[in-house]
């Protein structure tokens, strides 16, 4: 049987995997880029294959990493590790990371992370979601929207999300986020709904627009 800091560490390295634009020393390679669940690397692979590319850099080997996205208007990648709720910045062209700070988590459930990250370039925002485990019923699960600050890593609250959101993405074209409900709803011993949704980044109300066969 797992116990409770395994099972989320197997839930979630899959979630540490986004598609974004890097570019290192002046090179733009259209890949998808990642933190491998292992030793918490920083890692480019072929979208088509999955492939590996290029081995960028070493985060923290001691924490998984759950949330990933690319700040063009810093030219900044933002990297997010699960249970520590660190978060850290790596420039692009010398692939230092550097230490922005923890995020101030106060959640009502025994069990509570910093999950998923998304970048809004037009209004300059970064966008995570905190994730309220309901251990060990998993019936009340819940997520809530915050806004980071990108100097400080200060939460500001938006709104709750039910479910456990697993990954999320910002679309400019609509000005909306995406995200990737992993556990809806239900008991531990039966089965889950997971979903794909779309969430107002101003009230964090969510509209869901198709079930998944997976969690």
């Amino acid at each position: 049987m797992l116990k409770e800091g395994e099972i989320m560490q197997r839930l979630f390295v899959i979630l540490s995997i986004f598609t974004i634009l890097f570019g290192v020393a002046g090179h733009l390679y259209a890949d998808l880029l990642g933190i491998t669940g292992n030793y918490s690397r920083l890692v480019s692979f072929d979208p088509y294959s999955g492939t590996l590319l290029l081995e960028h850099t070493q985060l923290n080997p001691n924490e998984v990493f759950t949330g990933l996205t690319y700040d063009p208007n810093h030219n900044k990648l933002y990297a997010l590790s699960q249970s520590e709720n660190n978060l850290y910045s790596i420039d692009p062209n010398t692939l230092v990371v550097s230490l922005i700070g923890q995020l101030n988590i106060g959640g009502s459930q025994p069990w509570q992370d910093a999950n998923a990250l998304a970048y809004d370039s037009v209004t300059d925002t970064l966008y995570t979601l905190t994730v309220d485990w309901d251990w060990p019923s998993y019936t009340n699960n819940r997520s809530e929207l915050s806004i980071i600050n990108i100097d400080t890593a200060e939460l500001t609250p938006i709104g709750v999300v039910a479910g456990l959101v697993g990954a999320i993405s910002y679309n400019e074209q609509d000005g909306h986020l995406y995200g990737h409900v992993v556990y809806g709803w239900g008991s531990w011993d039966s089965p889950y709904k997971s979903y794909v949704i779309k969430i107002d980044p101003n009230d964090a109300s969510a509209e869901v627009l198709f079930e998944t066969p997976y969690q």
